[in-house]
């Protein structure tokens, strides 16, 4: 049987730690929607509630946590008719930085281009003189910054036929993001001598989505999130059930997957990748390119996955890629 969770704040809201050595992974997994949890509302949605229980990951550090923090490129790129599917609603998508701790030692071996191309920006931008001039090259550099975004384990109450799936939600610099709310509730627990987090004696999260007001016209709508813990204790499921959930060997790594060296060298010149089936490698979408020949990236990936300002509780939603 598993132990109940008993750790402390440092442990369990950890945003680092020292790397241990690990094996890589490469097997590839299946894209199952069932592994994700689904913080998007449809479109006639106006409001939805989703009741969670947070089941903590073991890092790279071999701390158990709450939620995974990882290092990510988001960025908004240029459409042409074969990166419509490639991206959100407003033309972003993210990419895990491969300088990221987690991913480095199997990705990152030749550095990060998204990391290398901000830097050659601010090269740029150091032999310009004109102040204004400057200004727009380094906020151009500053658009290949990282962020961080979180990873949590969960069991979807009413779904717990599905197991484990995994949250994805960004950072929130002013304190008010899903991980700040999370951990504020935790520590008000803890106050009163509830571990939240216990398999046996913790509580599940209640999620409120809805719409979130558009900033103006042109703004992408996006989800705002409340979140709430719920007032009784219970245990996250059967002894049984326990075991088979917190022990899972699903890999969020296998669920958001970094992508190559040579993939993101294209990202960061703007271009579209496509596999070249003949030589094995990624090559430019071309409007020229054999189509037959060259797999565009939008359809394999398709292929393969078949795939106001908040108050203290609320947060929003601004990483929507995954396609629900």
């Amino acid at each position: 049987m598993t132990e109940d969770v008993n750790q402390n704040e440092n442990e369990l809201f950890d945003d680092g730690g020292t790397t241990r050595n690990t094996e890589t992974q490469q097997t590839k997994k299946t894209f199952n929607v069932k592994n994700y949890l689904n913080t998007r509302l449809g479109e006639n949605e106006k409001e939805r509630k989703i009741k969670i229980r947070v089941v903590l990951t073991e890092d790279i550090d071999g701390k158990k946590k709450f939620a995974i923090p990882v290092n990510i490129h988001s960025l908004k790129l240029t459409l042409n008719q074969n990166r419509q599917n490639m991206v959100a609603k407003g033309g972003y998508k993210s990419f895990i930085c491969l300088n990221d701790q987690h991913v480095k030692e199997q990705f990152g071996k030749e550095g990060c281009p998204l990391c290398a191309k901000k830097n050659q920006i601010f090269a740029e931008a150091n032999s310009v003189e004109d102040a204004n001039e400057r200004k727009a090259i380094c906020k151009q550099a500053y658009s290949f910054d990282t962020k961080t975004s979180y990873i949590v384990r969960c069991i979807e109450r009413g779904k717990e036929s599905e197991g484990i799936k995994f949250w994805r939600f960004n950072k929130h610099d002013d304190g008010s993001g899903p991980f700040d709310i999370i951990k504020a509730l935790w520590l008000a627990y803890n106050e009163a001598g509830i571990n939240m987090f216990d398999y046996k004696k913790g509580v599940d999260l209640i999620i409120t989505l809805s719409k979130a007001p558009k900033k103006n016209d042109s703004s992408t709508e996006k989800t705002a999130i409340k979140i709430i813990a719920d007032v009784a204790p219970k245990p996250l499921g059967t002894d049984e059930e326990i075991d088979m959930w917190v022990n899972d060997p699903k890999d969020w790594k296998d669920m958001y997957r970094a992508k190559s060296f040579e993939y993101l060298s294209l990202i960061a010149d703007d271009k579209t990748p496509v596999f070249d089936q003949d030589n094995k490698k990624w090559v430019p979408w071309k409007e020229t390119n054999d189509k037959e020949q060259v797999e565009i990236e939008a359809a394999k990936e398709l292929k393969e996955q078949t795939q106001q300002k908040p108050n203290t509780n609320v947060a929003v939603n601004d990483d929507e890629e995954l396609p629900f």
